[in-house]
């Protein structure tokens, strides 16, 4: 990925919780990258995880289950990869059209 990439992780920074992500634990790190390529704003998520994720349709009152629903309706275009370290699901926001 390209054009100066912001990197922060839950075990340095203690911003991101890990109670979302499938398969993770309260003391997983959650490594979060976000960068710009041409017009898109592309986030990658890693955690050690190797679990794959998957859509799921959670009910009114689930706590869980809503998050790849979300990134798919809003995301241009998104995908995950098995990584030698766990997983990484990755997505791009049209942020700066032309």
């Amino acid at each position: 990925m390209a054009q100066s990439p912001w990197t922060a992780d839950s075990a340095s920074r203690g911003g991101f919780g890990t109670t979302g992500i499938s398969g993770a634990s309260a003391t997983s790190t959650v490594r979060v990258t976000v960068s710009r390529e041409k017009d898109l704003l592309v986030v990658d998520v890693h955690d050690p995880c190797p679990t794959l994720p998957r859509l799921r349709r959670a009910g009114t009152l689930d706590a869980h289950g809503r998050g790849l629903a979300i990134i798919q309706a809003f995301s241009h275009h998104w995908g995950w990869a098995l990584t030698p370290y766990g997983k990484s699901v990755w997505f791009q926001l049209l942020a700066w059209p032309e």
